[in-house]
């Protein structure tokens, strides 16, 4: 069995993602950039301009950028920990969805908590943390299998059908690891 380096990055992985965050930058800048410039063709002189466009600007720069931050760092996270565990699959062929355990987790990714599937179940290209704004789940590699035994349920029986159409609406139906994307390619800047 090949010794497994904790401490090796995935270079692919990382050019990868880094290449989509490059992309995402620029469509979130024109986006910016068309909405500023919609925003002075439709104002009544320069003091209107700049209340319209500080409103556009806290709005990029304040609300969405935490949670943009918030999606780049936890998909890292993620992507790192399933690169890792794809690694070591053979040797831990189930992996457990985890979420925080806290008030703040959604009925939804609570419905996954402590279900267990084989690492190379479909279903971890719909589930796969991070699978909605600001989410904190994460996923355990086990070597066994719980009492309950292994889950056969497909997402939309765990989830519901209408949470897994947000997830779609969203862009949170993807396993972002797997694509090497930080942000999916269809994302608003883009629309």
């Amino acid at each position: 069995m090949e010794t497994l380096n904790y401490s090796e990055p995935d270079h692919v992985a990382r050019t990868l993602m880094e290449a989509n965050i490059f992309e995402f930058s620029a469509a979130k800048t024109l986006a910016l950039t068309n909405d500023l410039n919609q925003r002075v063709t439709e104002s009544k002189g320069y003091a209107d301009f700049k209340r319209q466009a500080e409103e556009v600007l806290d709005d990029y720069d304040k609300v969405k950028l935490r949670t943009e931050y918030d999606l780049a760092v936890q998909t890292g996270l993620q992507a790192s920990r399933y690169y890792e565990m794809q690694r070591s699959k053979e040797a831990l062929p189930y992996w457990e969805y985890v979420t925080a355990g806290d008030r703040q987790v959604r009925p939804a990714h609570a419905a996954l908590d402590g279900k267990v599937f084989r690492a190379d179940d479909p279903i971890w290209a719909q589930i796969y943390p991070p699978n909605g704004w600001r989410c904190r789940c994460t996923v355990l590699p086990r070597f066994d299998l719980p009492e309950q035994g292994l889950e056969t349920r497909n997402a939309e029986e765990l989830m519901g059908d209408q949470q897994i159409e947000l997830m779609k609406k969203d862009g949170f139906n993807i396993n972002r690891a797997d694509l090497g994307q930080v942000f999916e390619q269809n994302n608003a800047y883009r629309k």
